[in-house]
């Protein structure tokens, strides 16, 4: 059979060569990609299945990786919290930010799938320790009668961000530059946190320092044009209430988990739904 007649759907597989199409005879054959249901011409693009040949047989380790991703953002998910009442939700954010980009740079070039699947991992725990990070630095800095925009804007930039990725991965063709296009794009997006302060709601419940939370309010009172004279509030009583209010460890939250079990089974359930 001609070769270009190959996009086409494959109920049989049996009447073609796989061996020779999957690249498991005689070499890997780039032009042509193969799964459970179709075999197509490639068009001259390129991905880690057809260079490491997972196009064939390949499926169960391609399933991995995006479970290895979600498997990552849980331990972030984990101990991101207690990351971001120790650092901060904006230092916490760079963390993420930090891991998803190094971890993104290092699968682009990844050398075999051992390797991907470490870098997956380490993508999804910075990737979800990022994204939380921002999202509880914006809800902080966001008055509470405006917070379901807020949230609202976010879901709207993540759909654009889907579409962008298509975008990207419709005109670059090679998923090595793929993957370094997805590296510019998360350091153009942390740029703002470099240009923003610490949320005062931790510098004053979480670390107590009243002076750094009433710079980080004339700050953003500057910049909405109100005149409003942070110096003439006390909050000193704010401290003092928090002033024993210990910060509690990964273990304790565990514990909490066990202790109050409605809040354990809408954790699983959210979790199953993640699954």
């Amino acid at each position: 059979m001609n070769s270009n007649n190959y996009t086409t759907m494959n109920p049989d597989k049996k009447q073609y060569n796989k061996e020779n199409l999957c690249g498991t005879g005689n070499g890997t054959n780039k032009e042509l990609a193969v799964d459970a249901d179709f075999i197509w011409h490639t068009g001259g693009r390129s991905s880690f299945a057809i260079d490491w040949n997972l196009q064939c047989g390949g499926e169960f380790l391609r399933s991995l990786l995006g479970s290895i991703f979600f498997a990552g953002a849980m331990v972030g998910t984990f101990f991101g919290g207690n990351l971001f009442d120790r650092i901060g939700r904006k230092y916490g954010a760079l963390v993420g930010y930090t891991l998803v980009t190094v971890s993104t740079l290092a699968s682009a070039f990844s050398p075999s799938i051992e390797f991907m699947f470490v870098c997956r991992a380490f993508q999804g725990a910075g990737f979800f320790i990022g994204s939380t990070g921002g999202f509880i630095l914006l809800l902080e800095y966001t008055a509470s009668k405006y917070r379901i925009q807020a949230n609202i804007a976010v879901q709207f930039c993540d759909a654009i961000g889907s579409l962008i990725n298509t975008l990207l991965a419709y005109f670059i063709k090679d998923w090595h530059w793929l993957g370094t296009s997805y590296v510019i794009l998360f350091l153009v997006f942390a740029v703002p946190l470099f240009l923003i302060p610490e949320s005062p709601r931790h510098c004053l419940v979480n670390k107590r320092k009243v002076k750094d939370a009433k710079k980080n309010l004339k700050w953003l009172a500057k910049i909405n044009g109100s005149e409003f004279d942070i110096d003439s509030v006390d909050l000193n009583d704010v401290e003092l209430t928090n002033e024993e209010a210990a910060e509690p460890t990964f273990l304790e939250t565990m514990r909490d988990f066990m202790k109050y079990r409605e809040v354990l089974i809408q954790l699983l359930i959210l979790m199953w739904m993640w699954l």
